[in-house]
């Protein structure tokens, strides 16, 4: 064993070197100037360099200085929190620096930061301000390589000594020793790391324990372990805490081992080798290259882990060699199956934790419902860095193809928590032999579609063990009649030791109540729930009645929200609802809150999650405690539920800012019933969460919700309720994203017609409505009766009294949309030039994104007029002030970014077309998704540049995958489709192809005649690009009549020196030439190349081309609807 004076001499040297040092630099070991943990009150202090950052991120949060904000975060941190300076007699005088500096110094940083999140709106300044303070205040730890190495000095240390040194330290309720030699070391330190990070203590039990091993070892274990522990001391500022802690432990007292030497006399030759410097422990994190036990990438999702987890040992290493040696781990997922309350959560948490070594990455996925699974979905694939996306679905897609191929990780463990839906769940199980899924559910469903794994209550032996440390003083005979009568269930059994905990009650006096309980739930409790559960919850509820009758209300009401986590700051910011008077003070104040939350949890009631600041209610627990309520306490109670989520709702889904909030109420609105609401107000919410997943991209979901509250509504309230029509109208925007456009259309038209029946054509309502009636109509390629509606709704706008400029403006916009499609491209233009000049006049600061937006259409109409040059100094003028306030991934940016890419093409500038066709397309594909419209657009872009660049093989490539989009999109033969192949048919044209590029253009010729007309400026590049195929098929004498056409046609409807009308000049005098017409045809010629010198200049390809006597082609830019 090594000599334990010598161990004090060199951790007290460690602590005076540190004091020396500070003391020769002329600073103190004050925690406010080293960052040190401070050695009176265990809260870690930040550094000047911190304190700088911390108050710099605080003063950027919008109105945190006002007066009256001020105001409002001292009555929720209430006096007796913040007033505790014996210098003042009041808060007066303090500002919100100094009230943080408080908080923070008596270990109380989250709680201001939470009465700040009630009082201020969500902002990027205060998610920067929350993350600096979580960044400075976290829990100190040892880093993953100090583990590494630590673990690799312990690995072969016996097993004996291990479970002794677990033991000695008191570790047995954090640590399952299970039988010989399967401890290990570094499952210990990862134990006692997760333990330590999702408690917030302060290493005391990792100092401990390495400090008992290292004095049992021998002396070169002893000094391995001695200079990677006060390597890591030193780098925490813990020193002297880790000599208190080695004095401690030691069989030698501290007065036998003497008072810690004096060395402030020594020179570093007389210091023991290993304090003169950390090289050793510095070479060896170094030499860390292969670690005993890896760490997962990405570990994301899990609750904290189980301090109290024990036993299950057999069924654990079970699960594992299941997994990684059957052939269909592959194939199946493999599901844990029980009835509730026998800890098959806590079997799957506990199997993800132990065994994460084994994964590249880890996720925990709750299964309730499809919208916790997409949630989920959503938030993998943000782990796995894929690119975001406005369409949830192409994301979600994207990342189970991610995740099935193993493109980032090699290896993963997928856990689906409570999935209780198989047809569901199974949507989103990857396929492939990468990873393991694990299923934890009650639904024996799972069966036949599984590997299946029964999980039962505990045997004899794991409730003994579970016991032996959570109530002590039961001898085994007492502790075997508790296991008994409890039928060895976990739940119950961890109610029970729980209760006891707190009340002290001994075993004879537990019995006698819980005996009592039984024969009361007996024929109360539906036949699926166990028992001993009801019994053992309704007397830890009862106690908690008597003690915490806030936190007893609390727990009621969270009955009523999902099984999911719940927010605890949302249901704080609930606290204005119609409450009982207990709960309704405690939320008043958050002391008195947090409080009652943690309540809840001492008494195995809930699950509280303190880093993510989430709380959990076991879903045994909720369904007894509702069927434990009569019908007018459980109305009563499901009412406040409502309030809350109610209180909560920030409004303004449309707003980015806003959704953070929105998602903390996402989990809980179908399962508390907010449909069933009679108040207003709740249904709000889930109007708003209708138009939430809408707005973050998730149609399906919004879709679902929608017609979730549809199919309520419309029986409960009538067809002509508000509500019900405005969930009509968000139902048809997400039926029209996710392309079913004539049900979108019939869900708008009726909407608006009972709306305008009802509520009149001007009234704010009716009006958003009628906007979305000319986009359905656009969506089916009925470009003209669009026009007609959307004239109607811009009259209805503008005789409306009240009506908002904005929404005029929208109205306007919609009309020009329609004059454009149509081709009647002056027309559009003078309404978007006035549109710009207005909108201008008030975003003066080019932040706004419909103003860029205006712009955009504004240059789509100089593009299509051919006044390119005119366009691209327009457009490069404004686009960087854009860029810089909006980003530069903005769609409406990324628009203008493709706009830019057609100007640089049309007027010669090839490199840069395709420099930014490129940016563009690969940023709104992962922007909007690959089906949006907008995506599309920008894919035709990039084919016509890559087609000019003479990259023809990969604009065939791009443009049939494009067509077969708008196909698969569009209904069929809409013009933007007919319009898609008509660019691709140059392409075939370039590659030879002119079999199909003739029967191509011969037919979408026809049908865009029919779709158009024969004078839309489409139809006529059309025709002119069909002249191509004929002259190429040797038809001469079709090909010149067609050319004679469509030139006519052009100088009716364009202008003689549009780039498109000369470009049909150019094929006509090739036609003429070949018809033996060469005077005319050289005099044609000879005008067309001066005009096309003019409008596009010499040095253009096009004019180069004309020049040479070579035919013309002419792509088409669709736009978009």
């Amino acid at each position: 064993m090594a000599d334990f004076r010598d161990c004090v001499r060199r951790c007290a040297s460690i602590a005076s070197m540190d004091r020396g040092i500070a003391e020769g630099l002329g600073q103190s070991l004050h925690p406010e100037h080293n960052g040190a943990l401070d050695n009176r009150t265990g809260v870690r202090q930040p550094t000047v360099a911190d304190r700088r950052r911390l108050k710099k991120a605080l003063l950027k949060i919008d109105r945190i200085t006002d007066p009256g904000v001020r105001a409002s975060i001292l009555r929720e941190l209430r006096t007796d929190l913040v007033d505790v300076d014996p210098a003042r007699s009041s808060t007066a005088g303090m500002d919100i620096w100094e009230i943080f500096s408080e908080c923070a110094r008596r270990g109380a940083a989250e709680t201001f930061a939470d009465a700040v999140a009630l009082v201020v709106d969500d902002s990027p300044e205060w998610d920067t301000f929350v993350g600096v303070m979580r960044e400075i205040y976290a829990p100190p730890s040892l880093s993953e390589t100090e583990r590494q190495a630590i673990a690799r000095v312990m690995v072969e240390l016996p097993h004996d000594v291990l479970a002794a040194a677990v033991r000695r330290a008191e570790l047995t309720d954090l640590v399952d020793l299970g039988g010989p030699g399967e401890v290990e070391a570094a499952e210990v330190l990862a134990v006692l790391h997760a333990y330590e990070q999702g408690s917030g203590a302060l290493m005391e039990r990792t100092w401990r324990l390495l400090e008992t091993v290292a004095h049992a070892s021998d002396p070169d274990r002893d000094r391995d372990l001695h200079r990677l522990i006060t390597h890591a001391a030193t780098r925490l500022g813990m020193t002297e805490r880790l000599l208190a802690i080695c004095t401690s432990v030691s069989s030698v007292s501290p007065a036998e081992a003497g008072d810690p030497p004096d060395l402030s006399g020594e020179t570093d030759d007389n210091l023991p080798l290993l304090y003169q410097d950390d090289t050793g422990a510095e070479d060896m994190l170094s030499q860390i290259t292969a670690p005993p036990v890896a760490v997962p990438a990405v570990m994301r999702g899990l609750p904290p882990r189980n301090a109290y987890f024990s036993g299950r040992t057999d069924l654990l290493h079970r699960i594992r060699d299941t997994l990684q040696s059957t052939s269909e781990a592959a194939v199946l997922p493999h599901a844990l199956q029980g009835l509730g309350g026998v800890g098959k959560t806590q079997v799957a948490l506990e199997y993800a934790y132990r065994f994460s070594s084994l994964y590249k990455l880890v996720f925990w996925i709750p299964a309730d419902d499809e919208q916790a699974i997409r949630r989920s979905m959503v938030s993998l694939g943000k782990a796995l860095d894929m690119p975001e996306t406005a369409d949830v679905q192409y994301m979600i897609d994207n990342t189970l193809d991610a995740i099935r191929v193993g493109a980032q990780y090699s290896s993963w463990l997928l856990v689906f928590d409570n999935a209780t839906d198989v047809k569901t769940v199974r949507k989103y199980i990857p396929s492939g032999d990468k990873g393991h899924v694990l299923i934890t559910s009650r639904n024996a469903e799972w069966r036949g579609v599984s590997n299946f794994i029964e999980v039962d209550v505990f045997t004899p032996e794991e409730s003994l063990a579970f016991l032996r440390q959570r109530w002590e003083h039961l001898d085994p005979e007492q502790a075997r009649l508790l296991t008994e009568r409890l039928g060895h269930l976990p739940l119950a059994l961890n109610q029970a030791a729980a209760f006891h905990a707190e009340t002290g009650i001994h075993l004879a006096e537990y019995l006698a109540n819980y005996d009592d309980l039984v024969e009361t739930v007996t024929g109360t409790v539906p036949a699926d729930y166990p028992r001993p559960v009801a019994a053992t919850w309704q007397m830890n509820f009862d106690q908690l009645r008597k003690e915490n009758p806030a936190a007893a209300q609390l727990l009621q009401l969270c009955c009523f929200l999902s099984s999911e986590p719940i927010s605890i700051p949302m249901l704080r910011s609930g606290r204005g609802a119609a409450l009982r008077p207990e709960l309704k003070k405690a939320l008043q104040n958050e002391l008195s809150f947090r409080r009652a939350v943690q309540a809840l949890g001492k008494y195995a009631l809930a699950q509280i999650d303190p880093s993510r600041d989430f709380m959990t209610v076991h879903s045994l627990v909720r369904a007894v405690l509702r069927d434990s309520l009569g019908d007018d306490d459980r109305a009563a109670v499901q009412k406040a539920a409502h309030e809350v989520l109610a209180f909560a709702n920030p409004g303004d889904p449309d707003n980015g800012e806003t959704w953070s909030r929105h998602r903390q109420i996402t989990p809980h609105v179908v399962p508390s019933g907010l449909v069933f609401s009679d108040d207003p107000h709740v249904r709000q919410v889930l109007v708003d969460q209708i138009r939430f997943y809408f707005s973050t991209g998730d149609y399906a979901q919004s879709r679902r919700i929608a017609e979730h509250a549809l199919e309520n509504w419309r029986s409960r309230l009538g067809p002509d309720d508000v509500m019900t029509l405005r969930v009509r109208f968000h139902l048809g925007n997400a039926l029209r994203l996710l392309g079913d456009y004539r049900h979108a259309r019939e869900e708008t038209l009726e909407a608006h017609s009972i709306l305008e029946r009802t509520l009149g054509a001007g009234h704010e309502y009716t009006l958003a409505v009628a906007n979305s009636l000319g986009v359905d109509l656009r969506f089916l390629g009925e470009y003209q009766n669009a026009l007609a509606s959307d004239l109607k709704t811009l009259a209805d706008h503008r005789a409306a009294p009240d009506v908002d400029e904005f929404s005029a403006l929208r109205a306007a916009n919609n009309v020009a949309i329609n004059y454009r499609l149509l081709g009647r491209f002056t027309e559009a233009l003078e309404i978007d030039e006035a549109n710009v000049r207005q909108r201008r006049q008030v975003d003066v600061t080019s932040s706004d994104p419909e103003t860029l937006d205006s712009i955009n259409e504004l240059t789509r109409d100089l593009i299509a007029l051919g006044r390119y040059t005119e366009a691209k100094e327009r457009l490069t003028e404004r686009l960087p002030q854009f860029e810089n306030n909006l980003g530069v991934n903005h769609r409406v940016v990324l628009n203008a970014r493709r706009h830019l890419a057609i100007l640089h093409r049309k007027t010669g500038h090839l490199a840069e077309a395709y420099a930014h066709a490129v940016v563009a397309e690969e940023a709104l594909r992962g922007l909007l998704g690959p089906r949006h419209d907008a995506t599309l657009a920008a894919a035709v872009t990039l084919v016509n540049t890559m087609r000019v660049q003479g990259d023809v093989m990969a604009a065939r490539r791009r443009g049939e995958e494009t067509l077969t989009a708008y196909q698969e999109t569009f209904v069929p033969h809409n013009p933007q489709t007919l319009l898609c192949a008509v660019d691709l048919a140059i392409v075939y044209r370039a590659l030879g192809m002119r079999a199909e590029a003739y029967e191509s253009d011969a037919a979408n010729l026809v049908r865009l005649r029919d779709r158009l007309g024969e004078n839309h400026p489409h139809t006529l590049i059309c025709a002119a690009n069909h002249t191509n195929n004929l002259a190429a098929a040797g038809e001469k004498l079709a090909a010149l009549e067609l050319s004679r056409e469509t030139y006519d046609r052009s100088l009716a409807v364009r202008a003689a020196d549009h780039p498109n009308t000369l470009a049909v000049a150019a094929n006509l005098a090739v036609d003429l030439d070949s018809d033996g017409r060469h005077d005319e045809a050289a005099a044609l010629r000879g005008a067309t190349i001066e005009r096309m010198r003019e409008v596009l200049g010499p040095e253009h390809p096009e004019t180069i081309n004309v020049e040479r006597g070579r035919r013309t082609e002419t792509d088409i830019e669709v736009f978009t609807l």
